[in-house]
């Protein structure tokens, strides 16, 4: 729904229209928000539709048009129901996948990853989206940790539920990885 609290006045900003523009374009692009224009400053406040828009937008919003100054911008990630991390190690390539609730937490698992397979590729496609569980990079680094014991294979994290599944590189990987897997914190 729209609600138009606007008020008839004189002495407003070059280019007004056009950040009031801007603002309604922004809106349509979120799930819900909020814009303000107060002088010059600009003010969006809301959460990304999806998770794919949502550092786009975030940026889009930091550049109002000419004249204005985004002042508080404060668009947060959509919300998933269905958490997953999925890092997948095949032909000496790392991909990662699915979510982080951060862009802290998407880059601390980037360098989590080239910290354990300093020879892999790593191919971060992790997005951005709110609902990660609470021991999230707890779990992304013992995920990552069980994997550093296979030729290939996955670790992934769904909600809060963790597994591993894979080729071991060795007999003692394999038993080594059952172990880690028996001991894995809750």
């Amino acid at each position: 729904s729209v609600t138009d609290n606007l008020t008839l006045a004189a002495g407003a900003p070059d280019n007004f229209a056009d950040a009031a523009e801007f603002g309604l374009a922004q809106l349509g692009a979120l799930e819900a928000g909020k814009v303000t224009i107060v002088d010059n400053d600009y003010i969006i406040n809301g959460r990304a539709a999806d998770s794919a828009g949502f550092e786009a937008e975030r940026a889009k919003a930091m550049s109002p048009p000419a004249g204005f100054s985004a002042v508080n911008v404060a668009i947060e990630p959509p919300v998933v129901p269905d958490y997953l991390f999925l890092a997948e190690l095949s032909d000496g390539a790392v991909k990662l996948s699915g979510f982080a609730p951060t862009s802290e937490a998407r880059q601390s698992a980037e360098d989590a990853a080239e910290a354990r397979f300093p020879d892999a590729t790593i191919v971060n496609e992790l997005q951005i989206a709110a609902g990660a569980p609470e021991q999230y990079d707890a779990a992304v680094g013992y995920g990552l940790d069980l994997l550093t014991r296979f030729d290939n294979g996955e670790a992934r994290l769904t909600g809060s539920e963790l597994s591993a599944i894979g080729v071991a590189k060795t007999v003692s990987d394999f038993t080594a990885a059952t172990a880690q897997a028996d001991a894995a914190p809750n």
